[in-house]
């Protein structure tokens, strides 16, 4: 996976999440700043660190390991 995936793509390769939760991450857009509502997919993952992948309007946005 990587940032500019679709959410379909994310689960047809990592499966249903563990968890989602949400959250507003502030964004600027030709100079414009306004807030949006992010998803954040968790996936936990044997042996390792879980995988928290953002969602923003139906693609990944970042993945970071927690």
């Amino acid at each position: 996976m990587k940032p500019g995936d679709s959410g379909n793509a994310l689960l047809k390769k990592c499966g249903k999440p563990l968890r989602k939760f949400s959250g507003k991450e502030t964004v600027r857009d030709n100079g414009q700043q306004s807030s949006v509502t992010v998803s954040n997919w968790v996936y936990e993952r044997s042996g390792k660190k879980d995988m928290i992948v953002s969602v923003r309007s139906g693609t990944v946005v970042r993945i970071r390991v927690e």
